[in-house]
């Protein structure tokens, strides 16, 4: 019972231990990420606005719809 003990501890340690690993692996591309983004060489990108021709409105069709919603169920009372 002691040595079956002493291997799922183990196991477990093991499992911590490659945690720890692994997020040190992540914490530190994300340190070079982050320092790669900051670099002062980098060019920043201009924000261009969109021009009118881009930006679309929306009609109001909720109105033509409830309109069209109108105009048929008056018709099938007429037919009824």
């Amino acid at each position: 019972m002691g040595e079956s003990m002493n291997t799922g501890l183990l196991a477990t340690i093991l499992i911590f231990v490659l945690a720890a690993i692994f997020g040190l692996v992540l914490w530190s591309d994300a340190k070079k990420t982050r320092k790669s983004e900051k670099a002062p060489g980098a060019p920043a990108k201009p924000r261009i606005p969109p021009t009118v021709a881009e930006v679309k409105t929306q009609p109001d069709s909720w109105e033509k719809s409830a309109e069209r919603f109108k105009r048929s169920a008056s018709q099938t009372r007429a037919e009824e």
